[in-house]
């Protein structure tokens, strides 16, 4: 938070905008989640473990890799 009113401080002397204001570090660090039951009532939306997600990538990348060769 130090660096966020330093950063308006900052700002303030030199013209130019803050790089980062207090209440964007404060929203940043509030505990907020989102709520995906909507997308999934309303588009049908599936959503898969992040390690299958992660295995499939890695193997994708992989697969475009060696296809390179």
């Amino acid at each position: 938070m130090l660096v966020a009113f330093i950063s308006v401080i900052k700002g303030k002397l030199s013209g130019k905008p803050p790089t980062l204001k207090p209440s964007i570090l404060r929203r940043l660090l509030d505990n907020f989640g989102y709520d995906s039951s909507k997308a999934k009532r309303e588009l049908g939306i599936k959503f898969r473990p992040l390690s299958e997600t992660l295995f499939d990538t890695a193997d994708w990348f992989q697969r475009q890799l060696l296809s390179e060769e």
